[in-house]
This record gives C-alpha cells, structure tokens and sequence, in this order.
C-alpha cells in the first residue's frame, strides 16, 4: 500500500509556524481502560487487547503471550501526542492534538483495532542528518521489522515532552513538539547534541505494515558524519558486549544508558552514510531495497521511500519528483501551496 504525502515545504520559502491545539482526553479509550484518577490503565488495556491469551494476534511490546515480562524488553507504557491529520492553511499547519497510550498504538500498529488514515493516529518524526553531503541509514534492531533500512533518528512524539514545552518554552499557541522529537531522538539514538538549519521538510501518512503520521526534518550537525557514525557504531558494540557478557536485553539497555554513549543506539543493529544527491535518492527509490557491503539484503522501511521522495523533491526539483513519479509508490494528497 502507497505512503500518503499530505503536504511538502519548499526549501527557498519561510519555514512553516506548526499551531498546536490540544485536544481532550484520550483517543480510543473508555471510562474502563482509565484509574480513578483519569490515567491510563495499563492493566486493564493488556487484558482487553489479549495480553496472556495464547491465541491473540500479537504481543505488546515488552511482554510474552502469557502476560509475563520480556527479560529482554521494557514494557513500552508512553504517552504519544497523536492527531487527526493537519490543516494546512497559509504559513501555518495547524495541529489538533490527542493522547494516545503506547498499548493502542501497538494495538493499532498490528490491526487489533483498525483505523484508517483519516482518524486519530499516532504522530512520528523522520530525520536525516545531513553534513558535507553526506546523510545516514541504519540497519533496524529489535524485533518489529529488524534487518530494515531505516532513517536515523527516528521516533513517537511524546506528550508529556508537549506539556512541558507549554509550560516553560513557548506560547501555547506555537509549541513545536515535532521539532523538539527531531532533536531528542537525534541525541538519543546517534548521541547528536548540536543541530543547526533545522527544517520540516514535508509530512505523510504511512499506510503500510503501520498506519502512522510521519513529520520529517532534515538537520545539519555540527559534528561530521564519520564522528556521528562512530557515536552509533561505538553504542552498538557497547551493547552487544553486554549482551556477551550474559546480561538480558532490558540489562543491556540499562547499562547503555549509563555508559555515555547513545542510549538507545541499541535500535540500530549498525548504520552506514550515504551521498545526498538525487541520484542516490532515486537508487534507493526504485531498487527498493539495499545490498550493505557484508552483502547482506536490505529491505527499506515501510516510511523510508517517502521520506527519500519528499527530501528528494523538495531538494533536488521537479525532475526527481516526475522520476520518482514513475516508480507509483506514494500518493499526494495535499501538496504546500505555491
């Protein structure tokens, strides 16, 4: 199924102002699946999606299908800042926000409850640091999808991360949330600290193995590539070391974060850099997939093709976006006004 790109923003006009509204309460969840206190019952939400039924459709993330904890993984218990699509509406993109709780978002990620684009889903940032020409790809880690080639960073847009922004850095009205992910994830998964040149490139719908919204930016670091690349590669040796060593997943990842490296350079199995140019872009696009120099197969990530399209057209013109057109594998549904 095609990625559906709601809007791209040109790169020779002002960067657009996101006006963020939040909405109430929760997406999807009844008087049941809350505490007392109006807060999410993670209890009761693991029962109702089939926690510890053999037989259900898939596992939360952080569990075993006998509602056991995996040693390997920390319960996923967030707090997501999801939305209805935007409104795009002159200079501004305006945001109605929801929460939504990381067992729904599992739960709609494998079609437990089936949602469409058009609904209140979970909200994403794609990134791509750039520098010199150069941008990174990593090869996913975990289990969801691992073994992908993926964009680094990554990540869910969080809402307690949008409360606080609210109350101590900006006007209510004009709370980037999505820029302050991009900056969070970068430091987090590749330990990028210092971001200059910072842009919202374009936002989609990911309709594929996950039903998500997608925001991605582009940066450039301060730091160069090789030293980024060493950052990641130092965390993922790091990690496999204490997997050596005997220690669970969830042991691993604890140390990791107490080791001054990346801490979650755990959801990379490994990255690479590559040229950022239209035609390495377009490669990408229309193989489909990654032969990585150990000669191992890589398939991209469901979002990665239209991250390169959009980075690719807003970027490099028009010429790439008709090539790319030939490939069919995006759908435009609302493109930034002229």
């Amino acid at each position: 199924m095609p990625n559906y790109i709601l809007a791209t923003f040109d790169k020779n006009k002002t960067p657009p102002v996101i006006a963020i509204n939040s909405g109430s309460g929760f997406a999807y969840l009844t008087v049941n699946d809350k505490t007392g206190n109006d807060q999410v019952d993670f209890a009761a939400l693991a029962k109702k999606y089939g926690l510890g039924d053999p037989d259900s459709k898939f596992t939360l993330f952080g569990y075993n299908k006998d509602g056991t904890a995996n040693k390997d993984y920390f319960p996923w218990q967030e707090i997501n800042f999801s939305s209805l699509d935007p409104t795009i509406r002159g200079k501004y993109v305006l945001v109605t926000g929801q929460m939504l709780d990381s067992y729904t978002i599992q739960a709609i990620r494998n079609r437990v409850i089936l949602v469409g684009p058009e609904d209140t889903i979970e909200n994403a940032i794609q990134g791509l640091l750039v520098k010199d020409g150069q941008f990174i790809l990593g090869g996913r880690g975990g289990t969801d999808q691992a073994g992908t080639l993926q964009p680094v960073p990554g990540g869910s847009v969080g809402w307690r991360e949008y409360e606080e922004l609210s109350k101590n850095k900006y006007k209510p009205d004009y709370i980037d949330v999505f820029n302050f992910a991009f900056r969070a994830e970068a430091e987090e998964e590749a330990g990028v600290k210092n971001i200059e040149n910072i842009r919202l490139m374009g936002i989609f719908n990911q309709v594929t193995k996950h039903v998500n919204r997608q925001w991605l930016f582009k940066g450039e670091p301060r730091e160069n590539i090789d030293t980024i690349m060493g950052n990641i590669q130092d965390g993922i040796s790091f990690y496999q070391q204490q997997l050596a060593q005997g220690k669970t997943g969830r042991e691993a990842k604890l140390s990791l974060r107490d080791s001054g490296h990346p801490i979650d350079a755990w959801e990379n199995s490994d990255a690479w850099s590559f040229s950022y140019d239209g035609d390495t872009l377009l490669r990408l696009l229309a193989d489909g997939h990654w032969t990585n120099p150990r000669g191992v197969k890589m398939n991209l990530i469901g979002s990665l093709p239209a991250d390169l399209y959009i980075a690719g057209w807003v970027d490099f013109g028009d010429e790439f976006q008709k090539e790319a057109d030939k490939l069919e594998f995006v759908k435009r549904e609302v493109v930034w006004p002229e």
